[in-house]
């Protein structure tokens, strides 16, 4: 319980820095790139076991660790343009929805169970997203527009599948290990989109470094966390109650902190997945 909770709290803390960073306008690629190279020497630092680079190409999990890292990346990408294309509010909940296909993975692939108490919490999950994220109609999006939502959804989806099948059928005790990888995997791609973008040229200062040092660490810590819970729980618990009290945590915080307005809809939303996480936590 205590790793599922470091999640969350991690995962937030990762929010609100994405938050400050468009308050102080952050050059965000650059941040996002060095906080890989935090984030990947970190677990390096931090692992204890030696490491080999032919056992890394070796492992049984390098191939789960490739489609990862690559994905973390592209998922960032694929975000920022969305966001910009189709708005912010259909972006996070095409994110948050993207929980459907874990739990989906589990439940067919993997054989988690599913009674009707957890089934039930899902669907409220998926309910909650969509609620605590609604927002006034701000105009309208094209169809064409709906590529990038429809992108994430999937992009995000795949990658948390991809994570939780190496994890049960192949980390075994390399979860630090298989994460670095991740994340020098995400780091060289960025590089190569930071140089092809030509983002580097809008500047890389304190900002962009203490942002990036901090994220990094976020970053690593969320992931690790998540990883270590994933060997307690099944897809289907653990992915909705997670996005869940994700999607509460910032609403709230939004809130509080950054006095973002909140409709009765949007605490309908926080409502209805409190509710679902105890829905599905019951059914577990």
């Amino acid at each position: 319980m205590h790793y599922f909770l470091a999640t969350i709290v991690f995962s937030t803390l990762i929010v609100v820095t994405f938050k400050l960073f468009a308050k102080h306008k952050v050059n965000i690629m650059p941040a996002i790139v060095l906080s890989y190279v935090i984030a990947a020497g970190f677990g390096i630092i931090t692992n204890h076991k030696a490491i080999n680079i032919t056992d890394i190409y070796q492992a049984s999990w390098f191939s789960y660790a490739l489609v990862n890292g690559v994905l973390f990346i592209l998922v960032f990408v694929v975000f920022a343009y969305s966001t910009k294309k189709a708005g912010i509010a259909l972006t996070s909940v095409s994110s948050k929805m993207s929980v459907i296909i874990p739990v989906l993975s589990g439940i067919f692939i993997l054989g988690d169970t599913a009674g009707i108490i957890k089934i039930t919490g899902i669907v409220l999950a998926l309910m909650a997203f969509y609620l605590t994220f609604r927002k006034k109609k701000e105009g309208g999006t094209r169809p064409a527009d709906l590529l990038f939502p429809m992108l994430l959804f999937a992009g995000t989806g795949i990658n948390d599948s991809v994570m939780k099948f190496a994890e049960e059928q192949h980390m075994q005790n390399s979860q630090e290990i298989y994460l670095s990888v991740v994340f020098s995997i995400a780091l060289v791609c960025g590089v190569f989109l930071l140089m092809l973008s030509g983002s580097w040229k809008k500047g890389f200062g304190i900002k962009e470094i203490a942002g990036g040092i901090i994220l990094g660490l976020f970053n690593w810590w969320s992931t690790i966390m998540i990883i270590k819970t994933m060997g307690y729980y099944d897809s289907s618990v653990l992915f909705p109650v997670f996005n869940a009290a994700i999607v509460c945590n910032a609403a709230l915080i939004g809130f509080l902190v950054f006095r973002e307005k909140l409709r009765l809809v949007n605490w309908m939303g926080i409502l209805l997945a409190i509710l679902a996480i105890g829905l599905i936590s019951i059914g577990g």
